[in-house]
């Protein structure tokens, strides 16, 4: 067996664990009890023997040795443990700390011997060998750890000497590590080692030592000595035959986890001493870090290898696979993929358009519902823009289960991989092959077709010099899904372990190359700078429609009249509210976490009275979203399956048409939709008049018909209680559908499902009363998922569209049945909602990229929000929708919701104004892009509001151009009064009133004041927009700041003429320090815009 078989594994077995428990390595200063009392100036106590814990191994406990030092008092004990895995030779390190321990001279001497067999022309200097602390110490090998001990008595009472005995520490526990793991079967293996492992110590230790020191040097000549002394070390043969492959592999991850366990130190010893000692340790461990990905390319160049990157820049590309539907936490395969290649590169980067899940960086391009083309639409202008030099890529799944073309879907998938090559050159991709659709044979077929043809399009393209290598996801299971189409937690892992080794094998075959420089394209560029703005003159650039709007004119449920129904929509696991017309047209309201969204009309129904009672909602297809049903007296469905309808209303139900010939039920029978047999999809139920219950199993009706389902014939012969009663829900979460009477009073008894579709109806059991009832019962009583927890919760609908209701805390198990369901009070009112289309659309930078996102706030305060990634540039498609991003505060009548940047960080806030007094609270912005709708920081009022404020209209603008938006007091004279923001009232106030305008001249009655930067140069400008002439633009420009100089009067822009009411804004949504004019219809929120080239800027 040679040295590389022997060596190497355990090697990179340790490493492996090293990187698991952050070297498992715990420096401890053993205390005893007591208390700690005040001492020198210099020392900072957190508290008495308070204790860090670093990664569940152990803890520093630091308090009383600091205090003991700083009064001059010996610590106690300081201990070293590292953690030993199963690949250490316990029998050969057993006699090395036997040898080491019965050695004449102190510990520390073990230390200088590696330190005096370490190069002489260090970066730092040469190690100075005398200026190190004589320390003893004992080494012991316990069941799991190597303990180095250095007593009480050994430790100076400086504290400089305490950081270099903790280095020495460090650095001796390092070394001995590597040559426990090292140690071979052969004779030149274990020389080696001990070679190795001394060198290393010592390295580590002294590198340490020089950066707490600032002696350090730079990086690059430190990794240059240490590769060039291990290749002395490995004396030609072992260099070849294994240590360079060990070398490049391994040993940067040695310096790097020595680093993070010095940086914990550090960080643990900075929080007690403010002497800069902690904080210095703390620093030489990031250096160490920093080290690692230096060593790792010399030592590539060393071993032949190509150097290693600086960096992935990687774009995942797909559908709602990517996007990571059917996992928990709906970060897909993305995390696991991103925490391992982190783990390879310096620097690592997901860029896209689109982003979710709870993972740090959320960036991708995964479109739910999105087809090749349309992935194609977004993903390779955005691939010119951010420049990947990796792409994952997985797409065809709706090619495939729409069966859309599915003979030309190889050739599109081509088409897009040639985009993508084209708009980033020099991109490495990885196609993935599709995972399994389950329950649907027909789309399988279709899958295992195309897969066939997607790993020949990879071999040919690669056998034709194409950067590109397939991940292959065939071997997946049906366990792997969370449905028919999405992959579950366990699926998810096991895609992103094929991702990890299909990047991993670019990145072996060199193919991926460094991240190109971007422009800053991909996003707003800020605006503002010397050179780039627009010559004053240079007019108006017209883009078209830049938004479609995302108002539903017929959204308002004012005056609609209908049924309510809970029915999940939008698969979320949450029930969603809908009003179901006369007609059959459904308003809906989908449940988020927080609040509800309003959808708006998404069903038009057939016009003809009468429909809506027919109407039924259930999931026929077992993909987690309600289709829309037509149940007709007979006992025959139609159906219309819901491909996200609750996003692109009524246009995305597909008729599937008759999918139930009926059976022939009596007359007094009531058709119901359940999941008897737990396969996630509905069947198909009749409630006889005595309450028992015949059932026919779903087959998959959309795949293949109405012969498709399975007859079981009487499932439940009734429980002596009328039809009418009997409800069909999943009590007790376990997937299958639950037989419930509700008694008139609200009162229910339940029988669990025991199988019963398969023991054809002997598999009920008996619970008992689960609801004492609330004295309404009947039909009010309905059951549904209000939490996401996949037992159904109690809900009573009230006469006026009211839902109340009661949380199922495991009810069905426990023997207090009464605690089981809990009042959470009203679940939605939106039958009454009749303001629910007072919404208005404004700008603002949420996200401080410098150009304006497009938000949506409703009657409550409530913010949607789209990110503006460069719809200057790419139009429509560049929205990308962020969803609920504020639930609002609920402004009082007179308040209203607005937004500007009042700290200067270049994030606009959320305020509310109350126009009665001109009062302004305040919400900091903190990212809610990255952090959601917690990202807002209350502050409270903010401006008190100054006399005269009534009958005015406050606004906000930089007026000095310091980067924080001022207060401003519009007359109704259009002259302005502004106070300058020197950090609001929360801290600085606001400077004394200044009238900074006093406009000159007739100004018509139409006209209205805004304020917007024309020109450029970070000051806010005044101008008079005038609905009466095509909202025509006056304006002068900011001269002075707070001094009141301005320009000659200017024509800004002519106006545009439209045939209907718009709403104008002055916006920056191209990032270049120009406010331009946006024309917004209300009734729909579609936006026109004109990009600001210098205005027309003509004396008026």
């Amino acid at each position: 067996m040679d040295g590389r078989s022997q060596v190497g594994p355990r090697l990179r077995g340790t490493l492996t664990r090293i990187r698991r428990i952050a070297v498992g390595m715990v420096v401890a200063v053993a205390l005893g009890a007591g208390a700690v009392h005040p001492v020198a100036e210099t020392a900072q106590l957190a508290g008495p023997n308070e204790s860090m814990v670093i990664d569940g191994v152990g803890a520093i406990t630091l308090a009383a040795a600091l205090e003991d030092l700083a009064a001059g008092v010996t610590p106690q004990d300081i201990v070293v443990e590292v953690e030993l895995g199963d690949d250490v030779d316990r029998a050969f390190l057993e006699d090395l700390v036997a040898e080491q321990n019965s050695r004449q001279g102190s510990l520390s001497d073990v230390f200088k011997q590696n330190l005096l067999a370490l190069p002489t022309d260090l970066p730092g200097g040469a190690a100075d060998v005398g200026a190190y602390p004589d320390v003893d110490g004992v080494v012991e090998v316990t069941d799991t750890v190597l303990r180095v001990t250095i007593p009480a008595a050994e430790v100076s009472t400086q504290v400089s000497a305490l950081f270099h005995t903790i280095a020495i520490a460090l650095g001796t526990g390092l070394g001995m590590v590597v040559r426990a793991a090292c140690i071979g079967g052969t004779a030149v293996a274990g020389a080696l080692c001990a070679a190795i492992g001394g060198a290393i110590g010592g390295f580590a230790g002294q590198f340490l030592v020089q950066a707490i020191d600032k002696k350090l040097g730079t990086l690059d000549a430190w990794a240059k000595i240490i590769v060039s002394t291990v290749i002395g070390a490995a004396a030609g043969y072992a260099w070849e035959t294994w240590i360079k492959n060990w070398a490049k592999d391994d040993l940067p991850g040695y310096f790097a986890a020595i680093g993070r366990t010095a940086v914990k130190v550090g960080k643990t010893l900075a929080g007690w001493w403010t002497g800069g000692a902690g904080v210095a340790l703390e620093d030489a461990g990031l250096e160490l870090q920093n080290l690692a990905p230096i060593l790792e390319r010399i030592a590539r160049d060393a071993a032949g290898a190509a150097s290693v990157l600086s960096g992935i820049r990687l774009m995942p590309v797909g559908d709602s696979i990517t996007y990571g539907v059917g996992s928990s936490d709906e970060n897909g395969y993305r995390d696991e993929l991103w925490d391992s290649l982190s783990q390879t590169v310096l620097t690592l980067d997901f860029v896209g358009s689109n982003s979710s899940g709870t993972m740090s960086d959320r960036n991708h391009n995964g479109w739910r519902g999105a087809v090749i083309d349309e992935i194609a639409n977004v993903a390779v202008p955005d691939a010119a823009s951010m420049r990947p030099n990796v792409v994952t890529l997985m797409a065809g799944t709706n090619d495939i289960q729409k069966d859309l073309d599915v003979a030309g879907a190889p050739a599109r998938l081509g088409e897009l991989i040639d985009g993508l090559r084209a708009a980033s050159p020099g991109v490495a991709i990885v196609v993935a092959t599709l995972v399994p659709v389950k329950g649907d044979t027909e789309a399988q077929k279709r899958r295992n077709a195309y897969n066939v043809a997607v790993r020949s399009l990879v071999a040919d393209r690669q056998e034709g010099g194409q950067k590109l290598v397939l991940a292959e996801m065939g071997p997946m299971t049906d366990a792997m899904m969370y449905d028919r189409l999405h992959p579950n937690d366990a699926g998810y892992d096991y895609m992103a372990v094929q991702f990890d080794g299909a990047v991993r094998k670019l990145l072996e075959y060199g193919w991926v190359s460094e991240p190109a420089a971007v422009d800053g394209s991909g996003g707003g560029s800020g605006g503002g700078e010397a050179g780039t703005c627009a010559v004053p003159g240079g007019g108006w650039e017209a883009l078209g429609r830049i938004a479609q709007g995302p108002i539903n004119p017929d959204s308002s449920s004012a005056g609609v009249i209908g049924d309510v129904h809970l029915a999940d929509f939008d698969g979320n696991g949450r029930t969603d509210y809908a009003i179901v017309t006369d007609t059959g047209a459904v308003y809906l309201w989908t449940r988020i976490t927080g609040g509800w969204e309003n959808r708006g009309k998404v069903a038009s129904g057939n016009g003809v009275a009468g429909r809506g009672p027919q109407v039924r909602f259930a999931d026929l297809d077992g993909d987690h979203d309600a289709d829309y049903l037509v149940l007709h007296i007979n006992g025959s469905v139609e159906a219309w399956r819901n491909d996200d309808a609750w996003i692109n209303g009524s246009s995305a139900w597909t008729s599937k048409g008759v999918v139930a010939s009926g059976t022939g039920a009596a007359a007094d029978a009531r058709v119901v939709f359940a999941d008897l047999d737990g396969d996630l999809d509905d069947d198909y139920l009749v409630v006889n008049a005595d309450g028992s219950v015949n059932a026919w199993l779903n087959g998959n009706v959309f795949v293949n018909g109405k012969s498709a389902w399975a007859g079981l014939g009487r499932i439940a012969a009734g429980t002596g209680n009328p039809g009418s009663k009997v409800r069909l829900a999943d009590i007790d979460g376990d997937l299958d559908a639950d037989y419930l009477v509700v008694h008139s009073d609200g009162s229910t008894e339940a029988w669990t499902n025991d199988n019963v579709a398969e023991d054809l109806g002997a598999g009920w059991d008996s619970i008992g009363k689960i609801a004492a009832g609330t004295g309404t019962g009947g039909t009010a009583v309905q059951f549904a998922d209000a939490d996401a927890d996949r037992d159904v919760d109690y809900f009573i609908l009230g006469t006026d569209g009211t839902v109340t209701w009661w949380e199922n805390d495991e009810v069905a198990t426990r023997d207090d049945w009464q605690n089981g369901l809990r009042s959470q009070g009203v679940y939605g009112n939106h039958l009454a909602d009749a303001a629910s289309n007072a919404r208005s659309v404004t700008f603002a930078d949420l996200d401080g990229d410098g150009d304006d996102d497009y938000l949506l706030v409703g009657p409550k305060g409530e913010v949607e929000a789209w990110r503006n990634d460069n719809v200057a540039y790419r139009g429509t498609n560049a929205w990308i929708k962020i969803g609920r991003v504020a639930d609002g505060v609920s402004p009082a009548a007179g308040e209203r919701v607005v937004f500007a940047d009042i700290d200067g960080d270049g994030r606009d806030d959320y305020l509310v104004v109350d126009t009665a007094n001109g009062r302004v609270r305040g919400w900091r912005n903190n990212n809610p892009f990255a952090n959601g709708i917690t990202a807002w920081a209350g502050l409270g009022v903010i401006a008190q509001g100054p006399s005269g404020a009534a009958g005015n209209e406050v606004q906000f603008a930089d007026i000095d151009g310091d980067g924080d938006d001022d207060y401003l007091l519009v007359a109704v004279d259009h002259s302005v009064r502004a106070w300058k923001n020197n950090g609001t009232d929360v801290g600085g106030g606001w400077a004394a009133k200044v009238v900074i305008a006093q406009p000159q001249g007739t100004i018509a009655v139409t006209e209205r004041t805004v304020f917007g930067d024309m020109n450029c140069d970070d000051r806010a400008d005044y101008v008079l927009r005038d609905p009466g002439q095509n909202n025509l633009l006056h304006g002068w420009f900011n001269l002075g700041g707070f001094d009141n100089l301005w320009s000659a009067k200017k024509l800004v822009a002519y106006g545009v003429a439209m045939n209907f009411p718009v709403e104008v804004r002055l916006a920056d949504i191209s990032g270049d320090g120009l406010d331009d004019y946006l024309v917004v219809d209300p009734t729909n929120g579609a936006v026109r815009a004109w990009l600001n080239r210098g205005g027309n800027q003509v004396d008026a």
